[in-house]
């Protein structure tokens, strides 16, 4: 097929011309993760096409994070979620990586009427109270203290605060994830799944390489997410401080002091809620914290001179499956700051099990 371009485009090079289209392509809001025209399903998800494409993975170079950790006081936290120490570990170094497939992702995470009307319709039973009952939080001697423990009676009807059926339904497992998502496959007759981290991360960055979809800024992101804020800060000042997160709790107040009704927040320019905060989302993958090292190692094509990875789908097994099947979350939830938010954060949980801040959202095929 011969290519005309316009005379203002004649020799420049085809390669740049199409790599500038394709850039421009990425940055228009309609032109990708537009929603699909299949319409809800069953249980009422609406999707969002996300096409193939690559993207920087983890913190590195390009990615916001470094500038956040120099310009705010976030890079004093010693340890736990968000820390510099999880950073350098957890989410290095940084790398590209290409999808080769399109998917389809859900607007927002399944709620607590969706996964009902699973639980309903099969007489399903979650794996959680066979694992000894969900995280949940539970009153503390202490004033202002945000305490946890594994409470039997917990589960996704009884998660330690009030719901309703739009909110995203929490102290699942990733084994109740992964049936409900055996289950919608058999009801519309396409594969539906839990995304890869990879996958998930490259939604949730919509085509950004900042700390967040909104930029590096902390006090922007939670235009588009359910964190821990002033509403949270009152109730829970140790956490807070803990945190460092005092100085956007001050400023912000969006009413929600645990979960939030899905979609109640800003979308990321790619059509998709609540990928910042309200709840961890399980992912496909079993964790390996140097995930990301073993991935250039074992993994990597060359390509001139540089290491992409492509399609990856995390490990096959590790050490640490001999004691609990160990899963991928994303996202950050409400408790958490928006440090605990960025879109490279990582963590995980045993897929038996669940907690009051962990839900899930699900691609299909």
């Amino acid at each position: 097929m011969k290519i005309t371009l316009p005379l203002w485009l004649r020799g420049v090079p085809l390669a740049l011309v199409t790599a500038v289209a394709f850039v421009l392509w990425l940055g228009h809001p309609t032109a990708i993760g537009e929603e699909s025209d299949s319409g809800p399903d069953v249980v009422g998800l609406r999707f969002v096409t996300v096409p193939a494409g690559e993207f920087q993975m983890g913190v590195g170079e390009l990615d916001g994070t470094n500038e956040l950790q120099k310009t705010h006081p976030y890079d004093t936290i010693p340890d736990g979620v968000g820390s510099t120490y999880e950073m350098r570990f957890k989410e290095s170094p940084g790398h590209p990586v290409r999808l080769t497939q399109a998917f389809q992702m859900a607007t927002t995470e399944v709620t607590v009427g969706q996964f009902r009307r699973f639980a309903e319709a099969t007489g399903y039973r979650s794996t959680v109270p066979n694992s000894g009952g969900a995280m949940v939080h539970v009153p503390d001697e202490r004033p202002g203290v945000l305490k946890f423990e594994q409470v039997a009676e917990a589960d996704w009807k009884n998660p330690g605060f009030d719901q309703a059926d739009t909110h995203p339904v929490v102290a699942v497992s990733w084994r109740d994830a992964s049936a409900f998502c055996d289950w919608i496959s058999k009801q519309e007759g396409r594969i539906y799944r839990l995304p890869t981290e990879s996958e998930w991360e490259y939604a949730c960055r919509a085509g950004t390489q900042t700390a967040y979809s909104t930029g590096s800024d902390p006090a922007e992101v939670v235009r588009v997410g359910n964190l821990a804020d002033a509403a949270f800060a009152e109730v829970y000042p140790d956490a807070t401080a803990r945190q460092r997160i005092l100085d956007v709790a001050k400023r912000h107040r969006d009413g929600f002091l645990f979960t939030a009704p899905v979609a109640n927040f800003d979308a990321n320019r790619w059509g998709l809620h609540d990928m910042h905060g309200n709840v961890w989302e399980w992912t496909a993958d079993i964790y390996l914290e140097k995930e990301y090292q073993r991935r250039l190692k074992e993994e990597a094509v060359k390509e001139q001179d540089r290491k992409v990875v492509i399609d990856p789908t995390g490990p096959k097994n590790t050490d640490a499956q001999a004691i609990g099947d160990w899963r991928v979350v994303r996202g950050g939830s409400w408790m958490l700051g928006p440090i605990g938010a960025r879109s490279s954060i990582r963590a995980y949980w045993d897929a038996e099990g669940g907690a009051n801040y962990i839900g899930f959202r699900v691609v299909r095929e």
